[in-house]
């Protein structure tokens, strides 16, 4: 039997958990846009390592549907509340680190794309190398008979 005292505190511990899960995944959110997978990835680490924590440094071992229950109601309370408005700032930090990090690559990109272009011209496939201009062009159209050239 568990003391009130104790289940309180542990909800209590689990829906501020929640919270912060929410504030990771509100986070990770704008990421979302451009990169899915590694936003997704990042979130489930960090879920399962809150309820790793939760379950075993909070609950001391005591693993219960209700204390994990109060993870997600924490989530979902930051969600319904708080949530509109920090969403903006992290949509904006994403954008200046996007900005950023274009900037930064822009000229490897330039020498990569000047690099394709000259390999394309230097190593063209063996399709280029047997041109033949016969092929290239489309035969007269003929109203009959044969064709001669």
């Amino acid at each position: 039997m568990t003391v009130p005292s104790d289940a309180a505190f542990r909800i209590l511990w689990g829906l501020s958990t929640g919270v912060i899960l929410g504030v990771c995944y509100d986070f990770l959110r704008p990421l979302r846009r451009r990169r899915h997978a590694p936003a997704d990835i990042v979130f489930l680490l960090a879920a399962v390592w809150c309820w790793i924590w939760y379950s075993f440094q909070i609950c001391a071992g005591d693993i219960r549907l209700g204390g994990t229950a109060s993870l997600g109601i924490g989530m979902l309370l930051w969600m319904g509340t708080a949530s509109v408005l920090v969403r903006k700032v992290f949509y904006w930090f994403w954008l200046a680190i996007f900005q950023i990090f274009h900037l930064l690559t822009l000229p490897f990109r330039k020498i990569f794309q000047k690099i394709r272009h000259f390999s394309k011209k230097v190593f063209a496939s063996g399709k280029k190398r047997g041109y033949n201009k016969r092929t290239d062009r489309n035969p007269p159209e003929t109203t009959g008979g044969i064709y001669y050239e």
